[in-house]
């Protein structure tokens, strides 16, 4: 799993697809600053995003829900 920040727009997209392509068993959770930034990581292969400000919980069940994925689990 890998936890990134979208700071630099279209190189983190860039990045981010050369990874998926490179390693597509990986999990990327991309920090981002709007919902439209969200939209574009997620078009790139973020597999969830995370909105400035969020809680630890939130951090927790995201990483919970990616890891769930990568698994197989359901819960």
């Amino acid at each position: 799993m890998v936890l990134s920040d979208s700071g630099n727009g279209d190189e983190c997209l860039a990045a981010l697809r050369q990874l998926k392509a490179q390693a597509p068993q990986s999990r990327f959770i991309v920090l981002v600053h709007d919902p439209a930034q969200a939209q574009r990581v997620r078009a790139a292969g973020a597999d969830a995003t995370l909105l400035d400000g969020f809680s630890s919980e939130t951090l927790l069940r995201t990483m919970q829900e990616v890891m769930g994925a990568l698994s197989g689990s359901t819960s």
